[in-house]
């Protein structure tokens, strides 16, 4: 099968530090075309691509261009109107997250998922938690854990990041970039269920959101961007019945506590990486696109990742109902 042809609209550092740079080690994909206002931002694309690269200060050029897929990563107002137009191109669709900003985005976003799903088009996202080693652990242990220690009763998930600029996003509170990513971290555990959601905080470096699943699954995020250095520390608490399990994803060190017997665990996993997180969602772009591994995204995570963001930003508190069957057509 061949390569996969694909552009980059959007030649800001995330784009090439997350998803040009991971690109490189995925020998299936092939980028071709960038698309951005700034031509020495796409000539240092070029240059790190190693090889000549189609260059627009147009995306409706690149889109019309001849290329089997796009990765949006322009800021993420303009998501959904270029999700619009790379679907509408048929193309194959790599929009990092979120889709949308604000409730006028939705009807569109749901048009462009149901046109992909009838033309079969792959359209995914940038959720990168899904394929850190230790989650994917954790997660093929979720059941020996609650044999262990009882029903799991909440999942608390805690991140603290660096400063931002004081021009990123001005205006604007921290949930609508990140609690996409921990609800998504959520149904990666734990599956789709409905849930009630409170907005407690939402600051331009600091927000806390904390809910309850119909399940009986109580859940908070709490995520701050006040460090003085460049980091990613990010941590996990799983607290079940009769004792609880704590992943600091810094160091790699699980310590589970059996509260009936008074045992500590420590498990070292290893330390997670960006890198290697996104040198996954890259691969699994690919694979999908080439029906060789299934989309690591569905349709209804993505509906369900934005629409989170949407609501809990305008207002305080938002209920998910969960469809009693699962939807025939994706609606936002």
């Amino acid at each position: 099968m061949k390569n996969i042809q694909y552009g980059i609209i959007g030649c800001g550092e995330h784009a090439r530090r997350s998803h040009m740079l991971p690109g490189k080690e995925i020998s299936s994909l092939q980028l071709v075309a960038v698309s951005d206002f700034s031509q020495d931002r796409m000539d240092l694309f070029e240059k790190e691509a190693g090889h000549s690269l189609a260059k627009y200060t147009s995306a409706d050029d690149l889109l019309a261009s001849n290329i089997d897929a796009v990765l949006i990563a322009t800021p993420d107002d303009s998501h959904s109107d270029l999700l619009a137009k790379a679907i509408e191109a048929k193309k194959h669709v790599l929009c990092e997250k979120p889709l949308g900003v604000d409730e006028s985005h939705l009807p569109s976003i749901g048009k462009s998922l149901m046109y992909a799903e009838d033309h079969g088009l792959i359209v995914t996202s940038c959720h990168p938690r899904r394929f850190d080693h230790c989650n994917v652990w954790l997660k093929g242990m979720l059941h020996e854990f609650t044999h262990l220690l009882g029903p799991l009763v909440s999942l608390n998930f805690t991140f603290f990041y660096q400063k931002p600029s004081r021009e990123w996003k001005k205006g604007r509170g921290l949930l609508i970039d990140h609690l996409n990513h921990e609800i998504d971290l959520v149904h990666f555990f734990l599956g789709h269920d409905g849930f009630t959601a409170y907005k407690l905080i939402d600051e331009f470096d600091r927000y806390h959101v904390a809910g309850i699943r119909n399940d009986g699954v109580a859940f908070s995020f709490e995520g701050m961007r006040r460090l003085n250095k460049h980091a990613f520390r990010e941590c996990l608490l799983l607290r079940f019945e009769r004792g609880e399990i704590i992943l600091d994803y810094g160091n790699g060190n699980l310590i589970l506590k059996d509260l009936d017997h008074d045992r500590f665990i420590n498990v070292f996993l290893g330390t997670s990486t960006y890198h290697k997180r996104f040198c996954a969602v890259m691969e699994n772009f690919a694979g999908s696109i080439r029906g060789e591994e299934k989309n690591y995204l569905s349709l209804y995570d993505l509906r369900v990742n934005t629409r989170s963001g949407i609501r809990l930003t305008k207002g305080n508190t938002w209920t998910y109902i969960k469809p009693v069957f699962a939807p025939t057509r994706i609606t936002i």
